[in-house]
């Protein structure tokens, strides 16, 4: 249909009821809305964008083509430059997280294996930190990560020092270690 909000209502409340993979769903129902009005095309777009939010977070990069083409597709018609912006930048990060992303795959699995496994925190760890500039989500697995440098500087790091000179340190041992 052409409310892309109803569709989302109807998959969250799906998700109350059934285990379902409910970012696939939300990824789909919006691929699949067809819009015949202005409002309408920028809620799709609106929608589409917080649903790539969420693709991006949870590094589900194979469900974001469909919903990116679509959401190109339906804000080519819009005369909204900063929509028009977002999706790029959106599609630009899709692609250089997916690339970077597969890079780690392997490490990534490892994880979900055994996630006390300390090469593999150090890897993914980083590609939280320095690739998705995800600092919250990725110093916690460099911290116990194989790699001394980082690990010593993230468990500093998430110790939150107030005092001056800790702090400088630290941003001393951050531009070394860039």
């Amino acid at each position: 249909g052409g409310d892309p909000r109803l569709a989302l209502e109807a998959v969250s409340r799906m998700a109350e009821a059934f285990e379902v993979d409910a970012v696939a769903l939300r990824a789909d129902a919006l691929a699949a809305c067809v819009t015949r009005t202005t409002d309408a095309s920028q809620e799709l777009v609106n929608l589409s964008i917080e649903t790539l939010d969420e693709i991006i977070h949870d590094d589900r990069y194979d469900l974001a083509p469909p919903l990116l083409q679509k959401a190109k597709t339906t804000v080519a018609t819009l005369k909204d430059d900063a929509l028009k912006a977002a999706i790029q930048e959106r599609e630009k990060n899709i692609a250089v997280f997916s690339r970077e992303f597969q890079s780690i795959s392997a490490y990534v699995e490892t994880i979900r294996k055994q996630p006390a496994d300390t090469v593999a925190s150090y890897h993914v760890g980083r590609f939280h930190c320095a690739v998705k500039e995800d600092w919250d989500r990725g110093l916690p697995m460099v911290a116990r990560g194989s790699n001394a440098a980082w690990k010593s500087l993230a468990g500093k790091e998430l110790a939150r020092p107030d005092k001056p000179a800790i702090r400088l340190d630290l941003c001393q041992g951050w531009l070394q270690l860039a």
